[in-house]
């Protein structure tokens, strides 16, 4: 059977999940209810479970730091994040960490058992490797700079926001990619002011702002050295192209 464990604040909420379904008849044992993340980690550490059900919304912690913790320690249980109307919008941010799925509260023994039956499909999950634990923290922190690249970024601030020293954030970076983290986050932010340059007429200052710049002279000389050209010249140059190959294609 898979093992099961729920983590909520309010004891409502525990009651009910225990007693939404049969568990043990689904193929589920329930190894644990609790209302404290401090509580359920000492627990989860002696006897992991498959499948975790995590409040999002914690006294202590939030639900998202809390498994964030809990993945630092080699632990990575499916993960299904519990949340209330209010909190909606902060959940979707739960599917970065790699969340499977997340269930608004109260909830309805139909999405239960549709959910249970897609968690078994998926079997154990692998925990504690270390391959694994690098390779979900990169993971991690590449969503995160997808999302963030045109803000003001260091690695000492990613190294903040996982919870990590930006010795190992450097080190990360440099044995999974090849590449450090200034070069990563380069190449995002001048792929985005390629696609911008040759897609859209959107303006050289907003173009800026968009790829993480507040100085254009700086922008230009960045990206003059990347691309080997300045930006108004790759811009002027892949219209050129595009209007000569429409006109070749005219009859």
């Amino acid at each position: 059977m898979l093992k099961v464990m729920l983590i909520d604040d309010e004891p409502w909420v525990l009651i009910h999940l225990e007693r939404l379904v049969d568990w043990e008849t689904l193929g589920f044992k329930l190894c644990g209810s609790f209302q404290s993340c401090a509580t359920a980690l000492e627990e989860m550490q002696k006897e992991p479970p498959d499948i975790l059900f995590l409040d999002i919304s914690m006294p202590e912690t939030s639900g998202l730091d809390f498994l964030r913790k809990l993945h630092s320690t080699g632990l990575f249980p499916h993960t299904v994040v519990l949340t209330g109307f209010a909190e909606f919008e902060y959940a979707q941010d739960a599917l970065r960490l790699g969340v499977v799925d997340y269930l608004l509260k109260p909830l309805s023994e139909a999405k239960l058992r549709a959910l249970l039956e897609e968690l078994k499909k998926k079997g154990r999950p692998t925990h504690s490797t270390e391959g694994n634990h690098l390779h979900y923290k990169l993971k991690q922190m590449l969503a995160y700079l997808d999302e963030h690249f045109s803000e003001k970024l260091s690695v000492q601030s990613l190294a903040d926001q996982f919870s990590v020293s930006a010795t190992y954030c450097s080190k990360l970076f440099s044995k999974e990619l090849g590449k450090s983290f200034s070069q990563y986050l380069l190449d995002l932010r001048m792929t985005c002011a390629k696609e911008l340059l040759m897609g859209t007429d959107t303006a050289l200052k907003d173009i800026v702002e968009r790829c993480g710049y507040s100085d254009y002279f700086h922008f230009h000389k960045v990206f003059s050295k990347y691309a080997g050209i300045t930006p108004a010249k790759y811009r002027q140059q892949y219209r050129e192209a595009g209007n000569s190959a429409s006109g070749e294609a005219a009859p």
